[in-house]
Order: structure tokens, then C-alpha cells, then sequence
């Protein structure tokens, strides 16, 4: 298949950022990638107590949306730290109408009670330089978690009011593609 003109990444990447009082405790990325210029795959991106761990079973693709997107999200800023590959099968089962779960080794993120549809566009995000377009529906969801060896972190998505529509720190973003600008 040829590329598309500016086209680098299609598929999903539903995103939860957990808080307690207020303060970011943790952060998941959760990508399904249909298509990208570093091929397609699963990768399960953790951000939580200074550390970033990156779990697929391609380290190519996981260190390249790392590298080129998850590590820019102001969310990673917040709770990630010194990055780490971790080799590990990645499940992701996506519904609109109920949520999702992803899960790899002994982690687990799950969404739940969506509370709205919608399209989502910016025409200009940079990401360490670089500008991108990015487009997708957008479905935030009022239930998050994340759970790793079988704990429960602590924190909730937070939620809020956007322009009149649902909004949460807790979300699927699907039919989701990058572009890169020239």
C-alpha cells in the first residue's frame, strides 16, 4: 500500500489520566494502530511514580509513539519519567456504548459509561517540533482504572465541561489519524 501525503499514523488511542485531590497519580495511552509509517501493532504505554513503561510486542513501534507522540502528551509530563521497553502481548476490546479494556502483563486499563460522541479535529498540535493535524471521535467516558499486579491505583478521571458537552480525563479516541504538516 502506498502512503498517504502527510499520513504517518490510523487507528486508536483511547487515553486515561488518573487524579486524587486534585494531583495526576497516573497516566495510560492505549494504541491500536491500524496503519503508521512504523507499521501497525498494540502498544500499552504506563506513566505513573517517575517512570514511563511502554508494553508491545514490536519495541519499534512502542519506542516510536513514544518517542513521537505519548512523551509530548502534557499528561506524561505530569506523572511519566525514565522510559522502559516491556516485552508483552497487548489485548485491547474497544465499545463505543460500554468502554474498554486493555490489558498486558500485569497491567489492566478500563473505561467505562461513556457520555458522549463526538468529532474531534486540531489543525496544528506540535509534538517536540514537529507539527500534526490530528482528527478522530471522540468518546469521553465518566469510569476509569488502572490496575497493576492487581492493585487498583489510586485516582479517578477527572471531569469537566466542555463548551456546553461532557468532558473527562478518561477517554476513546477512535478512528484517529495523525498527519504530519509540512
Amino acid at each position: 500500500m502506498s502512503q498517504m501525503p502527510g499520513v504517518i499514523l490510523v487507528g486508536a488511542n483511547p487515553g486515561l489520566l488518573l487524579r486524587q485531590a486534585g494531583r495526576p497519580t497516573a497516566f495510560a495511552s492505549v494504541w491500536q494502530v491500524d496503519w503508521s509509517v512504523a507499521g501497525p501493532g498494540h502498544a500499552l504505554i504506563v506513566c505513573r511514580d517517575g517512570r514511563t513503561l511502554a508494553y508491545g510486542t514490536d519495541e519499534r513501534l512502542c519506542r516510536w509513539l513514544l518517542e513521537r507522540f505519548t512523551r509530548h502528551f502534557p499528561e506524561s509530563a505530569e506523572t511519566g519519567g525514565a522510559e522502559e521497553y516491556v516485552e508483552a502481548a497487548v489485548e485491547i476490546r474497544i465499545d463505543l456504548g460500554a468502554g474498554m479494556r486493555a490489558s498486558a502483563a500485569d497491567v489492566v486499563v478500563e473505561l467505562a459509561r461513556p457520555l458522549d460522541l463526538r468529532i474531534f479535529r486540531a489543525d496544528r498540535i506540535d509534538l517536540a517540533g514537529i507539527a500534526h493535524e490530528l482528527s478522530n471521535v471522540f468518546v469521553p467516558c465518566a469510569e476509569g482504572s488502572i490496575t497493576v499486579d492487581g492493585l487498583r491505583l489510586p485516582g479517578a478521571p477527572s471531569l469537566s465541561d466542555d463548551d456546553g458537552r461532557p468532558g473527562s480525563s478518561g477517554f476513546l479516541a477512535v478512528a484517529e489519524v495523525w498527519s504530519e504538516l509540512d
